[in-house]
């Protein structure tokens, strides 16, 4: 007897495969895709896929294909000609319509075979078996079930019955995208370890509460994609909440998967669910009793997508804060400081208030001010340096006190021209923890107060969509920001803290959070540090200060050129992007007679070199510097010797270099008296080729040597031990022996 229970797919394609191709058409699914098998399958239990196969069959073709998947049918199959009798088809007209289902829609013959020994009225004889394939049966049915039960037809359906059809995992996810909980709240050795939240009928009824009690609803419109977004608003807003779907994929444009994909999201965010008809008819409706709740709020919704798009506009603000990268500028002067002066830390590890009194005129940022510790963006400044390994604090010569000397990539810096520090600059201020940003009232904007990194990301992120040079309206971008909503506060921790009572209106919270929430923290990092970085300018209505009232925040905002350099996807050190910002030139620096430099552009390499032999007066777009005897004879203990000085003001120069220039740099240098310390170790060899083949062999092995007579080395053991230096010179044949005076020392072979 041949088995008549239903078959897979993948069973029946081995056997035929011109199967799969019928199948894949008729399920929408491309041949060309990867794992095609597969995709179909999934497609194949897909029940909004599973409505466009009814739509596409004719009417006899529906009746026929029903009476095959319905529950008892699809078990065991079912004879052709009962399909025929219950369909009430003329016997020539159903054997029509069976025979295109078999070889257009992919419905199974299974030839005649005979009854089960078991089954209900045996018959005599064999009998002509059809059945659908085991994967599809299931949606068939079920979504078969609106075209011929009145009662399944789900646009009449309440919210909370529509919610029964969920599974138990899709309706956790609802649950979790409304914030409700499933967890289990008693112990485990509890004899029910599960409250009775976590019963598929009491969570149904939460979540359908959920949606009746608060703007949910509202809130899930913003986590759909940009096209169900806009799919929705059509449907609430023009069409009253329900529309057939020759409308639908006429608005949409695009294929039976994007339509899939669309109503995949709005069904599993229970806003919206496609259904059939007893009138043979296709429709996709939003729930009456969640219609009445939420069409208010989408129309308020779709006017303020409209109002509040992130697009240009043409107003130029009445004042304009121009953005210039501060913060760069300011690490520069530090670090100049640090090479004309020793400056050592507090036990504290902080700067003395001498010295930061001293910086802080010469800094761009803006005021820093902490309870019981003052104005700290000095060292704020000095933190980031070391941080980004410009700076470190370390014992020169094995001194007992610590100062701040050059850092590791200190040289590294000092040649990247001013987009590339502005670059990381800004990565270092996207993962720091310590970096304090301040709102327009001077309060502080505490990392600790808000996710950082989520926060300032998702700002750039924005930011990077706007175009260079246009004037946005700043509220543009904070709704933009406040559909993700990265920012997270916790309890009592700054003025803007959550309220205890959310308004009920969508539109009501978000003006709360853009005005006195969490949106200030955005207008608080535009207004300073990407301010600061010359990321963006700022636009204010009046003066900031000029009505001698609290300070007004921006409105508008620009990304400056640098700024749209600086956020470019692309590797720190592309050549190509300082000419996109300015114009370098190749003599950029002004020698006056009377000893200033000033160097006209932000030419970061030529400010770097001036750093470490002439004092600032100050650093910016236009740099002034002061060449004087102090800061030259500091610069050549640093290693620069006073022919380099003269050659690099001359090579950076406009003009040529005033006589008494030259000759006061010269007549300076002669108060130098410089020593070289270092350790080595001597090395008095029997011959002068003993010495050239030792010279050799520590070549070889990495060591630095130097000869000082024919017969005589010095080499310096960078990491290399004296034991290990004698095992060397051993293992080359030479006889080592160690001088006497080394007794004093004490052992030397550690």
């Amino acid at each position: 007897m041949i088995d008549v229970s239903m078959k897979s797919l993948r069973g029946k394609v081995q056997a035929d495969i011109s199967l799969l191709e019928r199948v894949a058409r008729l399920w929408h699914v491309d041949l060309s895709s990867p794992s095609v098998l597969t995709r179909i399958e999934e497609r194949m239990r897909d029940h909004h896929a599973a409505r466009s196969v009814w739509e596409q069959l004719s009417p006899p073709e529906r009746t026929c294909l029903f009476q095959v998947v319905e529950a008892p049918a699809r078990r065991k199959g079912i004879p052709a000609d009962r399909v025929i009798k219950k369909s009430k088809l003329p016997p020539e007209q159903g054997s029509l319509t069976i025979s295109r289902l078999i070889q257009e829609w992919g419905l199974i013959d299974e030839g005649e075979v005979l009854p089960g020994l078991m089954a209900v009225n045996p018959r005599p004889g064999p009998v002509r078996m059809l059945y659908a394939l085991r994967e599809c049966g299931e949606a068939l049915e079920r979504t078969g079930m609106e075209l011929f039960k009145g009662y399944a037809d789900r646009s009449a359906h309440s919210l909370s019955h529509l919610l029964a059809q969920f599974d138990w995992n899709d309706l956790e996810k609802l649950a979790g995208l409304c914030h409700i909980s499933t967890s289990p709240t008693r112990l485990s050795y509890s004899s029910s370890a599960w409250s009775s939240i976590s019963h598929p009928a009491d969570l149904r009824t939460r979540v359908a509460s959920a949606f009746s009690g608060s703007p949910i609803a509202t809130e899930l419109l913003g986590r759909l994609d940009p096209g169900a977004q806009r799919l929705y608003i059509w449907l609430c807003c023009e069409q009253q909440g329900k529309a057939r779907m020759q409308a639908v994929r006429a608005l949409l444009g695009g294929t039976e998967e994007d339509l899939f994909a669309a109503l995949h999201q709005l069904e599993s965010h229970a806003l919206a669910f496609d259904t059939l008809t007893v009138s043979t008819e296709r429709w996709l409706s939003i729930p009456h009793d969640l219609f009445d709740i939420i069409e208010h709020e989408v129309r308020d919704h779709a006017a303020d997508e409209q109002r509040l798009s992130l697009l240009p506009v043409t107003i130029v603000p009445p004042t304009i804060q121009e953005g210039q990268p501060g913060i760069c500028y300011d690490l520069a002067t530090i670090i100049g400081h640090v090479l004309q002066h020793d400056v050592e830390p507090t036990k504290e590890g902080k700067l003395p208030k001498k010295v930061s009194s001293k910086i802080r005129p010469l800094l761009h940022g803006q005021p820093r001010m902490r309870e019981l510790e003052g104005e700290t963006y000095v060292d704020q400044v000095f933190q980031m340096a070391q941080s980004m390994g410009l700076l470190r604090c370390a014992s020169p010569y094995g001194e007992e006190k610590a100062r701040y000397q050059a850092g590791h990539n200190l040289p590294a810096w000092e040649q990247r021209s001013l987009v590339d520090q502005v670059r990381l600059v800004l990565e270092e201020w996207k993962r720091s923890t310590t970096w304090y940003d301040v709102h327009a009232d001077g309060k502080l904007i505490y990392p600790s107060g808000y996710n950082t990194g989520a926060g300032r990301k998702a700002l750039l992120h924005h930011l990077r969509s706007c175009l260079p040079e246009r004037w946005y309206r700043l509220d543009t971008l904070l709704y933009a920001l406040w559909k993700e909503q990265p920012i997270s506060l916790v309890a009592s921790t700054t003025r803007y803290d959550r309220q205890a009572s959310q308004p009920s209106s969508v539109r009501a919270r978000r003006e709360q959070w853009m005005q006195r929430g969490e949106g200030q923290l955005y207008v608080g990092l535009m207004g300073s540090a990407l301010h600061e970085m010359g990321l963006v300018s700022l636009g204010y209505p009046c003066e900031p200060l000029a009505t001698g009232s609290a300070a007004h925040p921006a409105e508008w905002f620009q990304l400056t050129p640098l700024g749209a350099v600086a956020l470019a996807d692309g590797p720190v050190g592309e050549d190509t992007a300082a000419g996109l910002w300015f114009t370098p030139e190749e003599r950029p620096l002004v020698v006056q007679p009377s000893f200033e430099l000033l160097l006209l552009q932000p030419a970061m390499p030529v400010l770097y070199q001036l750093l470490h032999w002439a004092e600032i007066k100050r650093i910016g777009p236009v740099s002034t510097l002061t060449l004087t005897q102090k800061a030259l004879l500091r610069g050549m203990a640093a290693g620069y010797s006073v022919q380099q000085v003269i050659t690099l003001l001359a090579q950076h120069a406009r003009a040529g270099l005033a006589q008494n220039v030259t000759y006061t740099i010269n007549d300076w240098s002669r108060a130098y008296k410089g020593a070289t310390l270092a350790e080595i170790i001597l090395v008095d060899t029997s011959s002068e080729q003993v010495a050239l083949d030792l010279s050799r062999l520590l070549a070889e092995n990495r060591i630095e040597v130097r000869t000082l007579t024919p017969s005589t080395l010095a080499i310096f053991p960078t990491g290399t031990s004296l034991l290990t230096l004698r095992r060397l010179l051993e293992k080359a044949g030479v006889f080592v022996r160690e001088d006497a005076r080394n007794a004093a020392r004490g052992p030397s072979y550690r």
